[in-house]
């Protein structure tokens, strides 16, 4: 399979800078946590899960200008290049799942619920070398079967974390909060949280994207010495 770095810039950017809405999760679930809020604890996992899913929704509708925009601001062999675009767009529609998946592990680590958390680490993970090795080996997708392997395996983890939450009770007292989901101070409150983050998260990324990027352009090739 070509080498898919060169996309792999552009998710760090997108994906790595919104794990903000994992650490904007845990702390005030922790804190309702210890103030005994049960109504708290379910606000802090329904507000960001509603934050997650529009920023989703709009890297979606932005798929193609952010695509365009950023392969032209990197540097690359034209394999690498075109590798990276395959990738790019089967990987991009697993936005709204990777980043309510943020939330969610968020919420559960706030929870001290550690033995959920690797459940849900074991699923995407497997899953995803189960589907890599269907949609690369079996099928001969290449980059794209790539992309598209770790998008379903994003959408599995979602579906499994809201199997869990629903066994532990939680969606029958969503109509006892469902009022306060849209307060204003409070998702004030939630999307100042975040935004303080995405700052520190973005400046993090660009740099480790800078670097990827300066590593593109040597190409695929590896060079061995004579004692090799």
């Amino acid at each position: 399979m070509q080498d898919v770095s060169l996309a792999t810039v552009l998710f760090n950017i997108l994906y790595r800078t919104f794990k903000l809405l994992r650490l904007g999760t845990t702390g005030p679930t922790a804190q309702a946590v210890g103030r005994s809020d049960q109504d708290a604890v379910l606000l802090t996992l329904l507000r960001n899960s509603l934050i997650a899913l529009v920023m989703g929704l709009l890297i979606l509708l932005l798929q193609h200008p952010l695509r365009e925009g950023g392969f032209a601001l990197l540097s690359a062999t034209p394999s690498v290049k075109a590798a990276g675009l395959d990738y790019y767009n089967a990987r991009i529609w697993g936005a709204p799942a990777v980043l309510i998946n943020f939330v969610m592990i968020g919420w559960f680590a706030g929870r001290e619920q550690g033995g959920k958390l690797l459940i849900l680490s074991a699923v995407a993970n497997g899953s995803n070398i189960f589907l890599d090795y269907l949609l690369i080996v079996y099928w001969g997708w290449q980059s794209f079967g790539a992309g598209a392997a770790t998008a379903a395996s994003q959408y599995l983890m979602l579906l499994l974390g809201l199997v869990l939450i629903f066994l532990e009770g939680w969606w029958a007292k969503i109509p006892t909060v469902t009022s306060s989901i849209f307060n204003i101070d409070e998702l004030k409150s939630a999307t100042k949280l975040n935004g303080d983050l995405f700052v520190a998260r973005l400046a993090w990324a660009a740099t480790l994207s800078l670097f990827t990027n300066i590593s593109s352009t040597l190409g695929i090739l590896v060079q061995r010495g004579r004692n090799a």
